[in-house]
């Protein structure tokens, strides 16, 4: 039987924002050319959410770095 690990809501949040993210630049760059054909206002309203998504996103690292002592870099050594 598979062993349940149980984690703080908190990476849950950080897993799903990360996995939206990912959505979002894939949509991004899979209708790049029609980015480019909207105006600058819609231009700059989009990358201001990637921005403030990735800042987010930033932010939840850095309390699961420090809170949790969760390095997903880790993960990858």
């Amino acid at each position: 039987m598979a062993t349940l690990y149980v984690f703080a809501p908190s990476f849950f949040a950080q897993v799903m924002n990360g996995i939206l993210l990912l959505i979002f630049i894939y949509i991004l760059f899979s209708n790049y050319r029609s980015f480019l054909k909207t105006n600058y206002f819609n231009q700059l309203q989009i990358i201001g959410v990637l921005a403030i998504a990735f800042g987010i996103h930033g932010a939840l690292h850095l309390g699961l770095e420090k809170v949790y002592n969760y390095n997903p870099l880790l993960l990858l050594a």
